[in-house]
């Protein structure tokens, strides 16, 4: 006999969520995932205005990804009007991304650490280490968003303010203080996960699927296609209490994020699983620390940053600007007309396309797991009800 289980709401993980559950004799047959965080309207909000806007308004979508989607909006709008960005404010962009990345990461591990540190001293030494990286990445956002929470040095042309010597070597120096640090909290963390999986006989496939995976370089907006749930899953029993939308690629579910990015440009053979989730997120707060420096020491950004060219186009023509989130791909696509107003707004974020990424991980895998496959993915509530 098929029976129901609802879970309200998924602790930490980031906004309010539902899980519903059909389980027959222990094992899901099939998962419904979905946000329950009121819709905000930013794609409403940004029509009739001024295209500049864009960034401020994308930028407070997320107190978490905010840089991501001011960068996004950034490119969308540059990409309509044809604007040309100076390639040190696209390097110094890149950096600022890299670090919301790890930041990110990073407090998915502090979120988590209490399902995986039993003993409560050795979990509080963690977010200890854990919160010296962080300080220092935010010391970082700071300076090259001009804020930590709500950047507003990116702007539609660039980057608005330049960052002279003295300044670029303190974040070389913020970047690598911060490497060693992470190496030996990361190394901590996946020791841990293995613990647990251990001693709690967990298989490494837990929360396996099949499903192809999707990054920035796959874009082709014909291919995207956008759902309400109740469209998804027929018999979706809650269609008035879900405020996100589900993404499919070419007419399939896909995986976004740290794993795609790892298959699709490293040529990594996956497992599958939410054991190797984890571990490939931890991994690439060292690799994305590493890259952070090297742009750095390797660009200077003590000239002008910003093409203050005013943005306006036909009014036809779709910009598109995709960033690599944390959570993976995040796409922004706008029309300016000849006045330079936002005729047309549309955001598709990482989470929406892993929501049905999760209801594939759950199917098949013991009741009891569902908000472990849940937690892995590292599900932004807020930016899928933008």
């Amino acid at each position: 006999m098929i029976k129901r289980i609802e879970i309200e709401p998924i602790p930490l993980t980031e906004g309010c969520s539902k899980l519903v559950l059909k389980v027959e004799r222990g094992i899901i047959v099939e998962g419904y995932y979905y946000a329950l965080v009121p819709i905000r309207g930013f794609e409403t909000l940004l029509l009739d205005k001024e295209a500049p806007f864009a960034t401020v308004a994308a930028t407070r979508i997320c107190g978490m990804c905010q840089a991501v989607h001011s960068i996004a909006a950034a490119k969308a709008i540059e990409d309509a009007c044809n604007i040309e960005v100076p390639e040190a404010a696209e390097k110094l962009r890149e950096a600022l991304n890299l670090a919301v990345r790890v930041y990110n990461h990073l407090l998915h591990h502090i979120v988590i650490s209490g399902n995986m540190f039993e003993d409560k001293d050795e979990r509080f030494e963690f977010i200890k280490g854990v919160q010296r990286i962080r300080k220092n990445i935010s010391t970082i956002m700071e300076i090259i968003g001009g804020e930590f929470v709500h950047p507003p040095n990116v702007v539609v042309g660039g980057i608005s303010s330049s960052i002279d010597k003295s300044v670029r070597e303190r974040l070389i120096n913020l970047a690598d203080e911060s490497i060693p640090l992470a190496e030996k909290e990361t190394k901590r963390f996946i020791d841990y996960i293995n613990h647990i999986w251990k001693k709690r006989n967990l298989p490494d496939n837990l929360g396996s699927h099949n499903l192809d995976f999707f990054i920035a370089e796959d874009f082709h907006s014909e291919d995207i296609e956008e759902l309400y749930p109740q469209e998804v899953f027929p018999e979706f029993p809650f269609k008035r209490e879900a405020t996100n939308t589900l993404v499919k690629v070419k007419g399939k579910a896909v995986e976004t994020g740290v794993r795609a990015r790892k298959v699709k440009k490293e040529g990594f053979k996956p497992s599958g699983g939410i054991k190797e989730l984890h571990i490939l997120r931890a991994e690439e707060i060292i690799s994305a620390l590493k890259k952070m420096k090297t742009i750095l020491e390797e660009n200077t950004f003590n000239r002008e940053l910003w093409n203050r060219e005013f943005p306006v186009s036909d009014g036809e023509t779709t910009g598109t600007g995709i960033v690599e989130a944390p959570r993976g791909v995040n796409i922004h696509q706008v029309r300016v007309d000849k006045s330079g107003k936002i005729t047309y707004y549309k955001i598709v974020v990482p989470t929406a396309i892993n929501m049905l990424a999760i209801a594939e991980a759950l199917k098949g895998e013991k009741v009891e797991y569902a908000e472990m496959v849940v937690r892995a993915y590292d599900p932004c509530i807020a930016c899928a009800t933008h």
